[in-house]
């Protein structure tokens, strides 16, 4: 897992003129490189597949998700999110199913991919008091109505291209390139009427704490319908809001309308469809995407609830976020040869070797469209973020695998691309390299040994 976890994902350079001496008797460019030179330049995407890029929560914490004391999630002195500390983490908005098949009802591909005895599963409930959870302006993860959200460019996986079309908001798939993803309806509410079997099953419920509000209409174990949240091991169905008691923990299934988000506007507190957000000045506004309604983007209900279900399909959780963008990135990018190596890989014993596509190739299988194809598919895994191995082992790669390099003259760059800060590294040694060839002046003055960015300034002066 992430120890901390920036606020948005990037792409970072992190090495370029990777190759041999041409590289020391190189300044470094300023036109960009399909201009700089002849010989198509090689870029390789060092891919963060760990388990945090399933998730669907940003913040400002240590590995961006939200940390519940029994209280709160907000310190007061800071005026930002608990980084971290005690108390339970939590990490998912919508309890759509696990990729495990821990139950038979609560196997979805595309789904979650922690089970409900996991530390990093915990759904945050949907109630006014995590508000600012579902509102761009405090996690930017979220559905913000000032984007326009827009299905996937195409890509090359599973041995064809795939185009990728508007979400159905009333079907929309919980994963767009997933075999058999189920999908939500965000069009009606979810409840013990249209949930069906799904509505009490493992991997489709909210996790509640001490502290949290449980609303009207929710089923879990409780004293009785009135009293006692988390208590016991008798499901009741509440017929009023409890508060659950210090102490008690336990899942619980609760109504929602999917389609719905917060806005940071001017509006009358009174606890439901306005609420005061835990920094003590910001007014969230309550929209749910229903006709009739009236939304800040000037949106009629029809394009809003689309925007939604894109926005749902494609770019909710950070690994689909990454995909999208990369998409954008990629779509018409001509002039280089591109590869990659997903963090997982890189942590094997034997990496696999990073095969190159050329960008411009006729066939779809061997161009651009082929490395979107690695993003697309991209499936988490429950493991730590070996940034440094990956970095060492493709910088290691340029020199040894035949396949990358093809001229002398050849510009080579790795790109990492993450959603936050690395483990401590494990197993990696800084090649040998004078910090005093490319990393005498500012801003590489300071250079921390083992570091990320001693391992990039090796890497390119080498």
């Amino acid at each position: 897992m992430k120890i901390a976890v920036n606020l948005a994902v990037s792409l970072v350079a992190l090495g370029a003129l990777l190759g041999g001496t041409a590289s020391q008797a190189t300044n470094i460019a300023e036109l960009p490189l399909k201009a700089a030179v002849l010989a198509k330049p090689n870029l390789v995407y060092g891919i963060d597949d760990s388990g945090s890029m399933d998730w669907e929560i940003l913040i400002g914490s240590s590995s961006g998700v939200m940390w519940w004391d029994g209280s709160t999630a907000w310190d007061a002195a800071s005026g930002k999110p608990r980084f971290g500390g005690s108390g339970d983490r939590y990490t998912y908005l919508f309890p759509v199913g696990w990729i495990i098949a821990a139950n038979p009802a609560g196997d979805a591909p595309g789904g979650g991919i922690y089970g409900s005895g996991e530390t990093w599963y915990k759904v945050v409930p949907p109630t006014p008091q995590f508000a600012w959870l579902r509102s761009a302006a405090f996690n930017p993860q979220y559905y913000d109505p000032t984007i326009t959200y827009k299905p996937w460019a195409p890509g090359y996986f599973d041995g064809s291209v795939k185009s990728f079309s508007d979400s159905p908001p009333a079907a929309a798939k919980i994963h767009p390139t997933e075999p058999g993803a189920p999908t939500l309806n965000l069009t009606q509410e979810w409840n013990s009427t249209n949930a069906g079997a799904k509505w009490t099953a493992d991997g489709y419920r909210f996790f509640v704490d001490p502290g949290m509000k449980v609303p009207v209409g929710s089923r879990l174990n409780a004293s009785s319908a009135t009293s006692g949240a988390c208590y016991g091991g008798t499901a009741q169905t509440l017929t009023v809001e409890l508060t659950t008691a210090a102490g008690k923990e336990c899942f619980a299934s609760i109504p929602y309308y999917p389609a719905t988000y917060w806005h940071a506007e001017n509006c009358v507190v009174d606890g439901s469809a306005c609420v005061l957000a835990p920094n003590g000045t910001t007014k969230l506004k309550r929209y749910e995407i229903k006709a009739g309604n009236t939304f800040p983007s000037g949106r009629n209900h029809a394009a809003e609830l689309q925007n939604f279900a894109n926005w749902f399909t494609y770019y909710r959780k950070r690994k689909l976020s990454l995909a999208g963008s990369m998409g954008e990135v990629l779509e018409n990018l001509t002039g280089v040869r591109m590869g990659t190596m997903r963090f997982a890989q890189a942590a094997q014993a034997t990496p696999p070797a990073i095969t190159m596509f050329d960008a411009d190739a006729t066939a779809a299988s061997s161009n651009r469209l082929r490395t979107l194809g690695d993003f697309y598919r991209l499936t988490p895994d429950q493991a730590a973020t070996p940034t440094h191995k990956t970095m060492q082992v493709i910088g290691d790669q340029f020199n040894t695998n035949t396949g990358i390099v093809q001229y002398a003259c050849q510009r080579n760059a790795m790109f990492v691309v993450t959603d936050g800060f690395a483990n401590a590294p494990s197993g990696v040694t800084v090649p040998a390299y004078s910090q005093a060839t490319y990393g005498a002046a500012a801003p590489y003055t300071t250079t921390p040994a083992g570091s990320l960015a001693d391992l990039a300034l090796a890497y390119y002066t080498r």
